[in-house]
């Protein structure tokens, strides 16, 4: 009897972490890296019709501290979909350097808003363990708002990465009875948003933490 009473308690932390919560609501904070905005130069044409430059202005958003919120539903024990929402606040940075006139490089910088709604998917391993490593990726809608709103633009976002998400209680009724904390880093694409001059594509590190609670 003594020997399958501690069967029994051996067995039920296991099916408890086996049997993931079907949704998960995700709050914290994210730290986005500074990345490119484009260039653009201030040229004139002189009588013999060659180009020359007065200026050039190098054009970049800074790192950017924000918070982000997801909401995620597990489809099966290792895949899960969900929808993320962020809101980071970079400042927008222009360099004028090169001046024809010898004037010393000056920066400008302008705060702006930072908004995303992303998609995603995410791949989970290690369900029957505390530590759960975890990858994905997700894609959706940007906009980006300077202050003095002279400035405004929408795009597109995407992102790939992983971490590791750790279990602080597990297995009990309610919501404050799946309890975990989460770090991630990710690599993210932006399309489109605040730019001047040809930007391309432009690609920062992103890295977050945040607190997840689960049913």
């Amino acid at each position: 009897m003594r020997t399958l009473c501690f069967a029994v308690v051996l067995i039920l932390p296991a099916s408890a972490f086996a049997q993931s919560p079907r949704l998960e609501l995700t709050v914290g904070a994210v730290v986005d890296g500074a990345s490119s905005a484009g260039v653009t130069r201030a040229e004139l044409v002189d009588p013999a019709g060659n180009p020359f430059t007065l200026f050039e202005a190098k054009h970049r958003t800074t790192w950017a501290p924000g918070l982000e919120g997801r909401v995620s539903w597990r489809v099966t024990e290792r895949w899960a979909v969900g929808v993320t929402g962020s809101w980071s606040r970079p400042d927008f940075e222009t360099r004028i350097s090169g001046d024809v006139e010898g004037a010393d490089p000056v920066t400008a910088a302008l705060g702006m808003d930072r908004f995303a709604v992303e998609l995603g998917v995410e791949r989970r391993f290690g369900t029957s363990t505390k530590w759960q490593p975890f990858a994905g990726l997700a894609a959706g809608w940007l906009r980006e708002l300077a202050d003095d709103r002279a400035l405004a633009d929408s795009g597109v976002a995407a992102h790939v990465g992983g971490g590791l998400k750790y279990r602080v209680r597990e297995g009990r009724p309610g919501w404050l009875g799946h309890i975990a904390l989460r770090a991630e880093a990710r690599l993210t694409l932006r399309c489109g948003g605040i730019t001047l001059g040809d930007a391309g594509h432009r690609w920062s590190p992103t890295v977050a933490a945040a607190l997840v609670i689960a049913r």
